[in-house]
């Protein structure tokens, strides 16, 4: 009996290593130089060096700001992520023009701004690439309010309570924490991928939580997250910067319009009531998407190369009818 446990538990501990090699070597990509640069005591890794930047004279520099999804880790080694797809191409077009992109993982609408402000004596065209998590107001983001409140940025009164209890919607439920144990593992990074599309469990969904305060334009996170829009385009219009924000559509369930595109496109139609334009590719993306999810691996829900394709394409389209 003790001998038929040890072989099953054996077996099962077999199986479930080989599920996660298998894993590691679908989401497998190489590792790349990156750039660190430190802004208002804020550290980043961008992909391109902004040593370079600093030393530009007469071109015209158009600057790309989001999060990891248009850093893309994955596609970024191989220069298939959009930036560089539209670098490759207008680049060798215009040799006046150079394309930055200082797009960093986990990071938000403050750190855009913070960004921007830092390098703003050095750009002509401003893409602020905006993705469904930007309206969080997390930990990490209010240590940068802070910062810009000290450069008289207006203060952001819910970073008081954020950084007493150090949360963000990633960790504001036992259910959440619990997932952030499980997803040190990517058997459950796997599991919970395709877990998140039954309806009645998508609640319990770290991003699915934003809903309310996309869809609510009376919400505080809402309201900042308008109010960085009008700071990014307001300043840029005073310095003589071209401004142009964009969605990057989830990407992951293309099966129909999922949870975060339908929210997001709502989101879309308040901030063009305050003023604000969003350039969303959601429509070409539906259209001319290879497959219904074109996300990077079965555990990495960020878009795969095919899907930057799409992205570089719509943004060429964008600044060739400008």
């Amino acid at each position: 009996m003790k001998l038929n446990s040890l072989l099953i538990f054996i077996s099962i501990l077999i199986s479930l290593i080989s599920i996660e090699f298998f894993l590691y070597l679908d989401n497998y990509s190489p590792k790349y130089k990156n750039f660190s640069y430190t802004i208002n005591k804020k550290n980043y890794l961008f992909n391109d060096n902004p040593k370079i930047l600093n030393t530009t004279k007469n071109e015209k520099v158009i600057l790309f700001l989001g999060d990891s999804m248009t850093k893309s880790t994955a596609c970024s080694p191989k220069k298939k992520d959009f930036v560089n797809i539209i670098k490759i191409k207008k680049e060798k077009k215009e040799e006046d023009i150079k394309i930055f992109n200082f797009s960093d993982s986990g990071i938000g609408p403050a750190d855009y701004i913070n960004i921007y402000n830092h390098f703003k004596s050095k750009i002509n065209h401003l893409f602020i690439v905006l993705y469904y998590n930007d309206i969080d107001i997390g930990y990490n983001d209010c240590l940068v309010y802070k910062s810009l409140e000290q450069d008289s940025f207006p203060e952001v009164k819910l970073c008081d309570l954020v950084l007493k209890n150090r949360s963000s919607y990633y960790n504001d439920t036992i259910i959440k924490k619990i997932d952030n144990f499980f997803s040190k593992t990517r058997i459950w990074l796997f599991l919970r991928n395709k877990l998140v599309n039954i309806k009645f469990l998508e609640k319990y969904y770290g991003r699915v939580s934003l809903n309310n305060d996309f869809i609510d334009e009376s919400s505080i996170k809402n309201q900042q997250l308008i109010n960085n829009l009008k700071y990014l385009k307001n300043d840029a219009k005073k310095n003589k910067i071209e401004t142009t924000f964009l969605y990057f559509p989830d990407i992951y369930y293309l099966k129909e319009l999922n949870t975060p595109n339908k929210i997001f496109e709502k989101f879309i139609l308040i901030a063009k009531k305050n003023g604000i334009t969003i350039n969303s590719p959601l429509k070409t993306i539906m259209k001319k998407k290879t497959s219904e999810n074109m996300s990077w691996s079965l555990i990495d829900t960020h878009a795969n190369c095919d899907a930057h394709k799409i992205m570089a394409n719509y943004i060429v389209n964008l600044i060739n009818h400008k």
